[in-house]
């Protein structure tokens, strides 16, 4: 929820903020801070697993920690934002084809439903970060984005509450 109200503040704010340095003190960088911490911790969840599927997710993981950490990398021009977006766009891309092909085997079941009901939020995100690639200053985009975020992890819980429980029956 922290980088769904990080993605909705505007990109600029006041020169710094208490108790931040200034180098992380916009909420650009605060955001990619976030989704640094959060990319990392699935990488590394990956990593441990020893699922047959985790080489598909570990390259998603991989994708949004490489747009995470692009900004802090030291080089004498930063990247513009039009260009994260789109590595931000590859990485949804590869979520999306992730959990389109990562469904339950069975053609027909409330397993298939919330699969693909999932891949809306999902398709959300990829669309407004197309977007905010297109229109870097549009406050648009990056609302749609937060709202796709906030939808997806809510509907992780949903699913994570549901299959591990017994409320799905």
């Amino acid at each position: 929820m922290a980088l769904v109200a990080l993605e909705s503040l505007p990109l600029r704010l006041p020169a710094t903020l208490p108790l931040l340095p200034s180098r992380l003190s916009t909420p650009r960088h605060l955001r990619h801070l976030v989704a640094a911490v959060i990319s990392a911790l699935c990488l590394l969840s990956t990593l441990l697993s020893a699922h047959h599927l985790s080489l598909p997710t570990l390259a998603a993981s991989a994708l949004f920690l490489l747009y995470a950490l692009v900004p802090f990398v030291p080089i004498v021009a930063p990247l513009p934002l039009p260009l994260l977006d789109l590595v931000l766009a590859a990485a949804f891309t590869q979520e999306l084809l992730l959990f389109a092909h990562r469904r339950p085997s069975t053609a027909a079941g409330i397993e298939n439903r919330y699969f693909d009901l999932f891949l809306v939020p999902i398709t959300v995100c990829l669309g407004a970060t197309l977007l905010a690639a297109h229109h870097p200053e549009a406050r648009t985009p990056h609302l749609a984005r937060a709202v796709g975020l906030a939808l997806q992890g809510t509907w992780m819980v949903q699913m994570g509450f549901s299959f591990f429980t017994s409320a799905v029956a």
